[in-house]
């Protein structure tokens, strides 16, 4: 996978349940911003939590690429991409 943003610390020791979690907190504060320049701020540390958690995947053994493949399959053929 490609990846945005260098690897944090927690990449290495955060579970993939820690790191949801996580995520999961970073969206909170998107919901809380209060303007454009804070939402893109926002915006951006939930990207990096969410690559921060399949480089964890990835360093237990999952198949990324493959994950995000299955993603694209399944919407595909929700007929979400145009």
């Amino acid at each position: 996978m490609n990846y945005n943003f260098p690897k944090i610390c927690y990449a290495d020791t955060n579970n993939n349940f820690q790191q949801a979690m996580h995520a999961v907190s970073e969206a909170d504060e998107v919901v809380k911003t209060r303007n454009t320049a804070e939402l893109d701020m926002e915006m951006a540390d939930l990207l990096h939590s969410c690559e921060t958690y399949f480089r964890i995947r990835e360093r237990d053994g999952a198949d990324v690429d493959e994950i995000f493949a299955e993603v694209v399959e399944k919407n595909t053929v929700r007929d979400y991409y145009k």
